[in-house]
């Protein structure tokens, strides 16, 4: 059967797309192949012309490409040196896609993470900085190039999925509070809760119904994770200090790690169960009753990837490190079914062609079926592979691969299990910040200051 795999594999590899990586029937029934091409790659905003808008005079590094919910706007942070000189500081951007239309809508000492000054909703941008002289400033006559734009003095407005409800921190000198306010009603904040972290992020409940954060009240040496419903008060849900956190998909359990490295669960009741000692990164699968992590050998020194059975506390070793010591698996993705995981690490060999071989810079895209019956099997990716870029649908991954002679784009459908080389892009060095349009059909990425744009097409 291993023969058969690598001989289908090593023939579809030939022909441009990769044939399935696990051997059973469904992976070998022929399923409709990826199909995505490149229809048009071209850049749309340059160095050049962010420096002629006269904001700054020297580009340090762009952050956080995203669009907006209808893909009209594109939203970017640029870490610039200003005309005066001094600390670099964050001018917020919004673009067309096209590039025929840009505005600088905030400058800002506070970043360079993008979601401390902007959130997007369904009607267009909230901005946020604690230097706003009122407490909120909603439009009188909404125009372009936002349809509807509000401002808020604090940072990290956060909207819940429903659209309803915007949480935010604010900052004075005995620390941060939390606000909240109906963004769907033209009111004003109201402090939802006192004496939160001043950093780390905040994170709704799918459902919208409630907020986790992170405090240092009634913990010693850390934040403690906190809980709150819309409307009620805040509770103590994990009382030693967290370094990550998140919601499962369904709002059922939240997962955190510790910063002594502990990754616990807490279930609808408060109750937390510690499911592993040494972890340093988690991801949900599909359905929220399990979970991937990143942990270590006995050793404490190799890192190894892990899947664990919420309920059951069932674990199971999917992966070892390629590259002991040190940090190395990445990017943790879950196919749609839950059945393989898709993960970045270190390739053991030169993937970049350049005759040289650097262990961690070094990088493929592995996957592995959770049940153990195929171990880890690099994708035929060639080049070093950048972070991935999980379509909205969420069945495709597209990546950027680094090669001596340039970049290219490869997208892998997740469902399928097959891959295929996009082609290059027009990039100075190498394809960063890939972010999806929502309709699934467009990608732009930043090389160097510049914005990409690619259109993907089916042939």
């Amino acid at each position: 059967m291993q023969a058969l795999v690598a001989l289908a594999f090593s023939a579809a590899f030939a022909a441009g797309v990769a044939g399935p990586l696990v051997a059973s029937a469904r992976f070998l029934s022929g399923e409709s192949p990826l199909s995505f091409k490149i229809a048009d790659a071209r850049r749309v905003i340059s160095v050049e012309d962010l420096l002629s808008d006269g904001h700054f005079v020297s580009v340090e590094y762009m952050y956080g490409l995203s669009y907006s919910p209808d893909g009209q706007w594109l939203s970017f942070l640029v870490d610039a040196k200003p005309p005066k000189g001094g600390p670099t500081r964050y001018y917020v951007y919004i673009a067309r896609p096209d590039g025929a239309e840009r505005t600088m809508v905030l400058e800002t000492r506070f970043g360079p993470e993008l979601w401390r000054s902007l959130a997007w909703t369904a009607k267009g941008l909230v901005l946020a900085s604690p230097t706003f002289e009122e407490d909120i400033s909603w439009p009188e006559k909404p125009e372009p190039p936002t349809a509807y734009q509000i401002r808020i003095r604090g940072t990290d407005p956060t909207l819940s999925p429903d659209g309803r409800t915007l949480a935010f921190r604010r900052h004075s000198r005995d620390g941060a509070t939390l606000w909240c306010m109906r963004f769907d009603r033209a009111g004003q904040p109201a402090q939802w809760s006192g004496h939160i972290s001043g950093f780390a992020p905040l994170f709704w409940a799918p459902d919208s119904q409630a907020l986790a954060f992170l405090s240092p009240r009634e913990v010693e040496g850390g934040e403690g994770l906190w809980q709150a419903a819309v409307g009620g008060k805040p509770k103590l849900v994990c009382g030693e200090p967290v370094a990550r956190f998140a919601w499962s998909p369904a709002g059922e359990f939240l997962a955190a790690i510790t910063v002594d490295n502990e990754l616990k669960v807490i279930g609808p009741g408060g109750k937390a169960k510690t499911l592993s000692e040494q972890a340093r990164d988690f991801e949900w699968s599909p359905a929220g009753d399990a979970l991937c992590y990143i942990g270590y050998m006995p050793d404490g020194v190799t890192e190894a990837l892990y899947w664990c059975s919420v309920r059951s506390g069932k674990v199971r070793r999917l992966a070892i490190s390629r590259a002991p010591g040190s940090w190395d698996f990445s990017h943790m993705r879950f196919s749609p079914d839950g059945s393989l995981v898709y993960v970045r690490a270190a390739a053991g060999k030169d993937v970049t062609g350049d005759g040289m071989h650097l262990p961690r810079t070094d990088r493929s895209l592995f996957v592995v079926s959770v049940d153990g019956s195929e171990g880890p099997t690099a994708l035929p990716i060639a080049g070093n592979v950048l972070k991935p870029a999980p379509s909205p649908d969420g069945r495709y991954l597209v990546v950027g691969a680094e090669r001596e002679e340039g970049s290219w784009l490869w997208c892998v459908d997740m469902r399928a299990c097959r891959v295929a080389n996009l082609g290059r892009v027009p990039v100075e060095k190498y394809a960063y910040s890939l972010a999806w349009a929502p309709d699934g059909k467009t990608l732009v990425l930043e090389d160097q200051g510049n914005v990409v744009r690619v259109i993907l097409a089916k042939p």
